[in-house]
C-alpha cells in the first residue's frame, strides 16, 4: 500500500467526501486547488497550485486559501398586484455545496456577487414613466423594501433596466443572455467577524467571517433589493427568477 493510501485511511470519511466535492470546482484532473503563497519561477503570482494526499487537500501549514464561485437560486414574487419589491439577504450558506466547504475551512468572505435573471411578466403597469423600469439595488444595512424605482436609485450601488417601447417586457439582453446585476464588496481592514447566525446584517460586509452551518440564516453581507411595476396582477407567481453567483474566498487556519 502506498504512503498516500496510508494517509487517506487516517482521514475521516466525511472530510474525504467534502474534499471530493471541493475538488470538483477545479477540473476533473485536480483533486484540490490551493492558492500559492510563495510564487516561484514556474508559478505566476496568485496562480492556483494543485496538491493532494489521497482525496484530501494537503495543507502546507500556515494560512491556506481558495476562491470558488457558488450559485444560489433567487426568485422574486409580487408583494401586491403588479408590484415587485422583494428583498433578498445575501447568504451564501444556502448553496448546495456549502456543507463540504464547512468541513474543510474555518473562515470565508464574499468577494462579489452577480445576480443573473430574467423577468416573466408580459408588460408594465407603471404609475409613472420612471416606474416602468426595473431597479436592483444593493443595501449594506436595511432590509426595508424599496418604495419606487427612484428610491432604489438612492443606493450608491444600483442598476436600472429599461422596458421596450411597445410596453412588452424586455426579458433578455442581446443574444439571449440573462440580465445581470453585479457588485464587488469592499474588503474592510478588520479582523475576522465571529457571526452568531442572528440573521442580522454584518457590521462590515465583505469582511472575513467564521464558518457556520449551511442554510442557517447566516448573518448576511447586505441585501439585494428590487422594485418593478409589472403587468402581472398575481401576488403568488414569481415574476423575476435567476441565480446569484457568489465569488467566495475560504481559508483554513488549522
Amino acid at each position: 500500500m502506498s504512503a498516500v493510501d496510508e494517509k487517506s485511511k487516517k482521514i475521516p470519511a466525511a472530510v474525504q467526501a467534502a474534499a471530493t466535492v471541493v475538488a470538483n470546482y477545479f477540473g476533473p484532473s485536480a483533486e484540490v486547488a490551493e492558492k500559492s503563497e510563495v510564487p516561484d519561477k514556474k508559478t505566476p503570482a496568485g496562480a492556483v497550485k494543485l496538491a493532494a494526499v489521497g482525496s484530501v487537500p494537503r495543507f502546507r501549514g500556515g494560512l491556506n486559501q481558495i476562491t470558488v464561485v457558488l450559485p444560489v437560486s433567487s426568485d422574486y414574487t409580487n408583494s401586491a398586484a403588479n408590484v415587485t419589491d422583494g428583498v433578498g439577504a445575501l447568504d451564501v450558506t444556502y448553496s448546495t455545496e456549502w456543507s463540504s466547504f464547512l468541513a474543510l475551512y474555518d473562515e470565508y468572505r464574499i468577494h462579489k456577487f452577480r445576480y443573473e435573471f430574467q423577468r416573466f411578466a408580459g408588460s408594465t403597469n407603471a404609475t409613472s414613466l420612471s416606474d416602468g423600469m426595473t431597479v436592483f439595488a444593493y443595501d449594506t444595512a436595511s432590509n426595508s423594501p424599496l418604495t419606487s424605482v427612484r428610491n432604489g436609485c438612492e443606493a450608491s450601488k444600483h442598476q436600472l433596466y429599461a422596458t421596450s417601447v411597445s410596453g412588452a417586457d424586455v426579458v433578455t439582453m442581446s443574444g439571449g443572455k440573462p440580465l445581470f446585476f453585479e457588485v464587488v464588496l469592499p474588503k474592510p481592514g478588520k479582523g475576522t467577524i465571529n457571526v452568531n447566525s442572528s440573521g442580522a446584517v454584518v457590521t462590515y460586509p465583505g469582511a472575513w467571517k467564521t464558518m457556520q452551518a449551511n442554510g442557517s440564516n447566516a448573518d448576511p453581507d447586505g441585501y439585494l433589493k428590487v422594485y418593478w411595476r409589472n403587468g402581472n396582477a398575481s401576488t403568488t407567481a414569481a415574476v423575476i427568477g435567476g441565480i446569484v453567483f457568489y465569488t467566495v474566498q475560504f481559508r483554513r487556519r488549522r
